[in-house]
């Protein structure tokens, strides 16, 4: 069977040669390697064009505009040929061994394979074990997928078949330029549709921490908070779209939407002492996650030390902005709950 290896490139020049080395170097040879230049602004064409004299597999494709990391994977799958698809962000790399071992666990036609991944950094390469050898059967892959940290709804790390891919993406029709969550949207129909998957405990994918021109390294600017809200309200109308299409009302969405409010307030606490910033910011965060779900943060017991000092520094930007909503009903009881388990 073959697999189409997905490698989106923007602005990413000074990792790609490595990341080629790891899937022309693969121990399985039946793969066809895809490269999607995103109008990057480096040397990508020439980069690949240097390595398809040294290997056929290569495809190289290029956008006309940057369109987004979202459409670059996307334009991936859509000229893919192989049985199952698999998507390499182009500053990381995989094991040379992950696409025979993946090809071996197959065996019984599944829709989805999920392994596990390492970070790199300075310090070290340390991996992540978040997945064990298990199968999924129909809807445990969906029901399971809320119970997953923000970080494994990535689209990286899993061998999709590319019939499912094609479902997803001709489901949601995303012309939007995303950048941020846009692992999130591909998920979420991803592990509805999925009827059978596997996941292996053995580690495949290295994520390159040493990349401090990533999205996830970039440092926040009010501006870029504020597009962030912007994506988020996108998704979540995305996600709710399609639930009430096909009729699911389950609470993963809910625990979603918590998660990723979660990550956002965490940003926020950069401007923890601005109170112009914190004041223009918090509005739009209760409208795009909900009031409800903004003020559990302040009372969930369950969270970590950690997670509960962040909030803690978010406590008194909070009060500022729940005087602001003092004639509204539900906040009034909020604020009475919110201040007798501050004490």
């Amino acid at each position: 069977m073959k697999i189409s290896i997905i490698i989106p490139v923007y602005n990413t020049e000074k990792y790609l040669p490595k990341c080629l080395e790891s899937v022309i170097n693969q121990t399985y040879k039946n793969i066809e390697i895809i490269v999607v230049d995103d109008c990057s602004l480096g040397d990508c064409e020439q980069i690949v064009s240097s390595y398809q004299q040294k290997d056929d597999r290569i495809i190289y494709l290029k956008h006309n505009t940057n369109r987004g990391l979202f459409a670059a994977r996307e334009t991936g799958v859509m000229n893919a040929n192989g049985v199952y698809i698999t998507h390499l962000d182009s500053d990381d790399y995989l094991a040379l061994d992950i696409c025979e071992v993946g090809i071996k666990a197959l065996q019984n036609n599944e829709d989805a394979l999920f392994f596990n991944y390492a970070y790199v950094k300075q310090r070290g390469v340390f991996p992540w074990k978040a997945y064990s050898n298990r199968t999924f059967l129909e809807k445990e892959v969906f029901e399971s997928m809320c119970e997953l940290t923000i970080e494994r709804w990535g689209v990286v790390g899993a061998f999709y078949k590319k019939d499912l891919a094609l479902k997803v993406y001709e489901e949601l029709q995303i012309t939007k330029h995303i950048v941020m969550s846009e692992d999130l949207l591909f998920f979420f129909p991803m592990s509805y549709y999925c009827k059978k998957a596997i996941s292996i405990a053995d580690t495949g994918y290295y994520y390159n921490c040493l990349n401090e021109t990533s999205a996830t390294k970039t440092v926040r600017t009010v501006e870029s908070l504020q597009n962030d809200l912007e994506t988020y309200q996108f998704v979540i109308k995305t996600q709710k779209d399609f639930c009430e299409k096909h009729k699911i009302y389950d609470k993963c969405l809910y625990k979603i939407q918590q998660k990723l409010c979660h990550f956002y307030l965490e940003q926020m606490t950069i401007f923890q002492e601005d109170k112009l910033v914190m004041n223009q910011l918090l509005p739009k965060t209760i409208d795009v996650f909900g009031g409800n779900i903004v003020a559990s943060f302040i009372y969930d017991v369950s969270m970590t030390p950690n997670a509960l000092f962040t909030q803690r520094k978010l406590y008194k930007k909070i009060d500022i902005f729940f005087i602001k909503l003092q004639n509204n009903f539900l906040f009034v009881f909020l604020k009475k709950l919110y201040q007798l388990i501050k004490r």
